[in-house]
């Protein structure tokens, strides 16, 4: 297991001040966040686990092993990744009915349901997290906020696309799966994420979900950011079908929290200057 170092100004004394995230990746997890009363002091660290050994084990392992794991912060975000959601319009959601939700979704889930609000797209983010993480996580921190990944970046792109008169497209490429996400002048019109095995895969989908939600092919936007391969790829591709093309753009509030939080992916960004 990859450790990594937290800044010498987070002691126990301090944490008080400082907003983390815990961020739980496949094969490791992030540790990362900044002290509030101190511009520029986002720190993004990375930890690595034993491919051999339980993700849950090498959690626990590793919980155990860092003190500073068991401060008291002023909010402690866990943002699990990744995690199978469903958007519920918020005028029909009721909270009793999210793990039928996950289980009509998504067959195989049998994790813990919850759910975040996103009141600006008037929808509720249902999603799961594995049940042993969630009761580790839960017992083991101060009043954590579990965040699904995409609840930030709806709020951050609904920011971006309201002044915009074309629709916009965003797409977030990873190593199997990918989310698009489509907004007309700020109101949500789509918003899903995908499996794929090949790249032709990632052109199938963007152009299936370009034309149903209708959108122009002359006028229309298409943001992409994620896995840097895969993303020149499919702007090389897209060229041949869409007129603007272009990669997603930062917050400007990101250059306000230091040099770190650009090392950090895009849904913490969001998290860090959006919604914290």
């Amino acid at each position: 297991m990859k450790s990594f170092e937290i800044p010498e100004t987070l002691t126990l004394d301090s944490a008080a001040l400082f907003t983390v995230y815990l961020r739980l990746d496949p094969g490791g997890l992030s540790f990362s966040g900044y002290n509030t009363k101190e511009e520029g002091s986002y720190f993004f660290v990375k930890v690595v686990f034993d491919k051999d050994k339980p993700y849950l084990e090498s959690l626990k392992d590793y919980f155990f092993s860092h003190e500073f794991l068991t401060y008291t912060y002023k909010k402690v975000f866990v943002i699990p990744f990744p995690s199978s959601y469903t958007l519920v319009p918020e005028e029909i959601y009721l909270p009793e009915e999210k793990e039928q939700i996950l289980a009509f979704n998504f067959a195989s889930k049998n994790g813990k349901a919850l759910n975040n609000n996103c009141k600006e797209s008037q929808v509720e983010i249902v999603f799961d997290i594995d049940r042993q993480v969630y009761e580790f996580c839960c017992r083991s921190l101060t009043n954590p906020q579990f965040i699904h990944p995409i609840r930030p970046l709806l709020r951050l792109w609904k920011k971006q696309s309201q002044n915009c008169l074309p629709k916009q497209m965003y797409v977030i490429l990873q190593k199997e799966s990918m989310d698009i996400a489509c907004y007309e002048r700020g109101q949500l019109l789509f918003a899903n994420s995908f499996g794929f095995e090949h790249s032709e895969d990632i052109i199938y989908y963007i152009l299936y979900v370009w034309k149903q939600i209708d959108m122009n092919q002359l006028i229309d936007q298409i943001r992409l950011t994620g896995e840097p391969t895969l993303c020149n790829q499919v702007l090389d591709r897209l060229q041949i079908y869409l007129q603007y093309i272009a990669r997603i753009e930062l917050p400007a509030e990101t250059y306000t929290f230091g040099p770190a939080l650009m090392q950090a992916p895009l849904d913490l960004i969001a998290l860090a200057t959006c919604e914290s």
